[in-house]
């Protein structure tokens, strides 16, 4: 296999094709770049983060709540189903992509290598403004819901305890620092973990579903399932109230370019990237399916979930189905587990990301974010600035729930200008705009995957902005579209006090470790 050195040679002698590539603010560019960390990652390895990010058979629960009026039972399995289906369109069509430009930057790279050369570079840069953003404000959501899973389980112990603002920050902080560690120190032992998280999670779902199955008494019925529609949102169409149900299955199966911004630590990111981004998501799918009929069927007290004991609506489910203090136990226990586990894996992809489109001029301090610790082989400067820009964004749990829902939810709609302008882009081009050999191709499927994934967006993020219920107050307001549109305000003024003189759009990755060193450049 050859090295970084050897590749260099190789290519400064012409025995690798040059490539041709955007430059920036008039600067000439390198037509390559060679991977600065060390691969670490197996396609187990890589699913287990974002299958510990998603976790979805057991997350699913967390949306309980919509049974009791936004549509019930049957808006809510049927609405899981439709998301699904439209996010796995989303994620067969940027995993083709993946395939043909694997990159640590994802995405932002995306948008380059498919873009015209003269708006290469804008367009490139508002791509890595909306990751960036959709990431941070997602690892600081992840923070939240963590520090409130753990809370809960105190409340839920301790029946005098109750939870304060101020003990939900600091619970942030620790989990960050746990991230921060495992995404420092203990690197080197983190694929390992990922892998056992796997397996982890995926035990867990099977003892909440066979547990449930055996103890909750009633069963709710068929008709009430399927059939039974509930609509006391206020608002008058049922269709619009199904629409509604999107955001489980939207927030359920996403992350897709989680892999892809681990570009640099797999062995072969062309061939594994697509692999691990259809792998995780159908993994998530196929365990939330069955689980989410355990839960419907199973939920034996539904009008409890309407103030459920320590704000956990899946927790209130276990207590009235399981009937059993040690049972209760153990499911707590996997919950706190893998709500953990998301903490660490979402530090690790974003840090990813920051520290790419850091290095190639997006954000300021670029040598200081982008540089790379040599004994240890991670950028430990953009691991440190991703965990510390979330942990202050979770001071929102100060203020109003709105708004920090709202922040929490603006990552959706940052995702969706991500995930959809290198797929807009291939539309506008053409598909033969991507090489014929390629690892993963959907072949003539992919012009209407492709269409049908543009549709599903368009459709899909207009109801991730709408609020739940009518009539529309400051309380149930949804916030996601503002808090997304301060966050463009702010890499706005980036763009103009900084990157534009300074940012240069990615160029082709080169992974030594390779052994196909043209299959991986061509």
């Amino acid at each position: 296999m050859p090295d970084r050195n050897s590749f260099e040679e190789q290519y400064a002698s012409g025995n690798v094709a040059k490539l041709e590539t955007s430059h920036g603010a008039g600067e000439s560019s390198p037509n390559y770049e060679i991977a600065e960390l060390k691969p670490r990652f197996s396609v187990l390895a890589a699913i287990g983060i974002q299958f510990s990010i998603s976790a979805t058979p057991l997350a699913i629960g967390g949306y309980l709540t919509f049974i009791l009026g936004v549509g019930g039972s049957p808006f809510f399995f049927y609405g899981f189903i439709v998301a699904s289906i439209g996010q796995i369109f989303l994620c067969a069509s940027l995993a083709e992509i993946a395939a043909v430009h694997p990159h640590a930057s994802g995405q932002v790279f995306w948008t380059a290598a498919l873009a015209p050369p003269e708006w290469s570079r804008v367009l490139s840069y508002w791509n890595g403004a909306c990751t960036t953003l959709g990431w941070v404000f997602a690892n600081a959501g992840t923070y939240v819901f963590a520090a409130q899973i753990w809370l809960a389980t105190m409340e839920i112990r301790f029946p005098g305890y109750q939870k304060e603002p101020y003990q939900v920050f600091l619970m942030c902080l620790a989990l960050a620092g746990v991230g921060l560690i495992l995404n420092i120190w203990l690197f080197r032992w983190y694929p390992h973990v990922t892998t056992f998280m796997v397996w982890f999670i995926n035990a867990g779902t099977i003892y909440v579903l066979v547990t449930l199955l055996v103890r909750a008494v009633p069963k709710n019925s068929a008709h009430d399932v399927f059939v039974k529609v509930i609509n006391a949102t206020g608002w008058e169409s049922d269709g619009l109230v199904f629409f509604l149900n999107f955001l489980p299955g939207c927030v359920a199966l996403a992350c897709f370019d989680t892999a892809a911004h681990m570009a640099e630590e797999m062995e072969h990111p062309h061939k594994q990237i697509p692999q691990v981004m259809v792998g995780a998501t159908a993994l998530c799918a196929m365990t939330a399916i069955p689980m989410i009929l355990v839960f419907l069927f199973c939920t034996v007290n539904p009008m409890a979930l309407l103030q459920p004991l320590a704000g956990q609506p899946v927790f209130q489910v276990f207590i009235d189905g399981f009937r059993s203090d040690a049972l209760l136990v153990v499911a707590l226990i996997i919950y706190c587990v893998t709500y953990l586990s998301s903490c660490p894996a979402t530090i690790a992809t974003g840090s990813r990301l920051v520290w790419s489109f850091a290095k190639h001029g997006g954000l300021p301090f670029q040598n200081w974010i982008g540089h790379v610790d040599p004994a240890l082989q991670v950028p430990v400067n953009a691991v440190y600035l991703t965990a510390i820009i979330s942990s202050l964004i979770t001071l929102l749990v100060f203020g109003p729930t709105t708004v920090l829902n709202g922040v929490f939810g603006a990552s959706a709609v940052c995702f969706f200008f991500s995930y959809g302008l290198p797929i807009w882009l291939l539309m506008w081009r053409g598909r033969k705009s991507l090489p014929e050999r390629r690892y993963f191709n959907l072949g003539r499927l992919g012009f209407p995957l492709n269409f049908l994934t543009l549709c599903w967006q368009l459709l899909s993020v207009v109801f991730l902005c709408f609020p739940l219920y009518q009539p529309v107050t400051a309380s149930n307001m949804n916030w996601a579209s503002a808090a997304a549109i301060v966050g463009f305000v702010v890499f706005g003024f980036n763009w103009f006090l900084y990157a534009k003189k300074h940012y240069r759009t990615p160029t082709r990755l080169v992974v030594p470790a390779d052994g196909d060193v043209e299959e991986t450049v061509a």
